[in-house]
């Protein structure tokens, strides 16, 4: 049976992960903190499947999300159910004899026009993510649905009942006490089997016949693991050790006393002891999450520190961008190898932190259409933002100036990682320019991004005068 791999990203807020397309206990047994459960059989679990009360139907007050992999859903009567949560304080369930979907959040109804029973009768994801006010539906990495849904499916029943239905066969199933992103929602349905693969274990230990050896020790970020190991051998084992175990120790004994090793200190020792018993907090920087030096250490701090204070020469300056990883050691100099606690600064022209704001958009173009309108169109991309949109403004120099950014020509909704376009109104002849900008729930809007030029030309070219030559003999 896979393991749950809860030092993965994609763990932050989990409250239950059924894996039920391999064996494994009941998928009824869907109990917390063991958020793991399986079929009785390969190829998936038919629904309808109704598990008893447990203490995570009661903690979706503040967001949640259900992320659910089906092999076609068919809700072939009216009102028929896809899930109930919390003794219907939270149901997804066809739209009587409509050809959509609607939620119910407290006893009160949304229509999902845009989720039609068409969307989910083929195999795949559907994902429901609500956070006040707004609940989003995507089918696989797709968002089609966005609808104002201001009631938190929250309550305090000691019987509530968790019940998955329409006719289908279930392969895997998450529960989130936080609303994903569009960008988590599109890994999960890439990586499928992100959550559940095996953890990483450190290589065997070597021990002599006859011996028993006590290892203790422990390796946090935003999860935890420690534990204590006992170990038998009958006769001596000889399993060389991983080659990136501990990097600091093979650079000082090869390559003389590096950056890392005085920030460690094991220099002291020349690279053979760890002299941290309690381990330690490493800090790494990067301009971009995917650009992390994590060759090279910056900041070392005590292992159960929750404040760290920079030097000033590694505060980003003013207007520029840093990401910063930090990474714990254990009490044996292992270092783990996850990105889950990581943190993008931005900084303002004034030298203070920036509000937290969308990323700029790009792949920005025009084009002139009948009418004397402008047709704009462009991409968001919501990796590493720091906000989420929830508009696009559309600005303009109105045909000749600079551009007002006081006044939007017109705003555009935020719907998810796919092209966004806006057509304006009828334009003077003319060069105009055009900036969009995406703007946060908080009104921060990001910073002005590509800048397009397009010619509007509502009238005809001039006539040609048409002219004669004759010859005279």
């Amino acid at each position: 049976m896979m393991s749950l791999d809860r030092t993965h990203p994609l763990a932050r807020g989990l409250l239950c992960a059924a894996c039920m397309d391999g064996p494994g206990p009941a998928a009824a047994n869907l109990i917390y903190p063991h958020l793991l459960t399986g079929a009785t059989a390969l190829g998936g679990l038919a629904t309808e499947i109704t598990a008893p009360h447990q203490d995570w139907y009661n903690r979706l007050g503040s967001g949640y999300s259900f992320c659910l992999w089906h092999d076609g859903i068919t809700l072939s009567q009216a009102w028929d159910i896809i899930i109930v949560v919390s003794d219907g304080v939270m149901s997804l369930q066809r739209y009587g004899s409509n050809n959509c979907l609607r939620v119910y959040h407290n006893g009160t109804g949304y229509t999902l026009p845009n989720v039609l029973l068409d969307d989910i009768a083929a195999p795949g994801l559907l994902t429901c993510v609500w956070t006040t006010p707004t609940l989003r539906v995507y089918v696989n990495d797709q968002q089609i649905e966005s609808v104002v849904c201001y009631l938190a499916p929250k309550t305090d029943s000691a019987t509530s009942t968790l019940i998955l239905g329409g006719s289908t066969v279930l392969g895997r199933f998450l529960v989130y006490d936080r609303a994903l992103s569009a960008d988590e929602v599109g890994r999960l349905h890439r990586q499928p089997s992100a959550l559940f693969d095996r953890l990483r274990r450190w290589p065997p230990v070597v021990a002599p016949a006859g011996t028993v050896h006590e290892l203790a020790g422990s390796a946090r970020a935003v999860s935890s693991v420690s534990g204590t190991l006992s170990v038998r051998s009958p006769e001596p084992a000889d399993v060389p050790a991983s080659e990136d175990r501990r990097p600091w120790r093979r650079a000082v004994l090869c390559n003389g006393a590096c950056v890392d090793a005085f920030q460690l200190g094991t220099v002291l020792t020349r690279g053979w002891f760890w002299t941290r018993r309690a381990g330690c907090t490493a800090v790494y920087r990067g301009p971009t999450v995917e650009e992390v030096d994590f060759r090279q250490i910056v900041h070392v701090a005590e292992a159960d520190v929750q404040l760290i204070a920079l030097s000033a020469h590694l505060t980003p300056e003013a207007g520029a961008t840093c990401c910063y990883v930090v990474r714990r050691f254990n009490g044996h100099g292992d270092e783990e190898h996850t990105r889950g606690a990581a943190v993008v600064v931005r900084m303002g022209d004034d030298g203070r932190p920036a509000p937290a704001a969308p990323n700029d958009v790009f792949a920005l173009h025009g084009v002139q259409v009948a009418g004397g309108r402008v047709r704009l169109e462009w991409l968001y991309c919501p990796l590493d933002q720091q906000a989420e949109p929830v508009r696009f403004n559309v600005y303009g120099d109105n045909g000749g100036g600079p551009i007002d950014f006081d006044t939007p020509l017109a705003t555009v909704a935020y719907q998810g990682r796919r092209f966004h376009r806006c057509l304006t109104d009828a334009l003077p002849d003319g060069t105009h320019r055009f900036v969009v900008r995406a703007e946060s729930a908080d009104g921060v809007e990001s910073e002005p991004g590509p800048m397009v030029s397009c010619s509007v030309r509502t009238t005809g070219p001039e006539s040609v005068t048409i002219l004669a030559a004759e010859a005279i003999l």
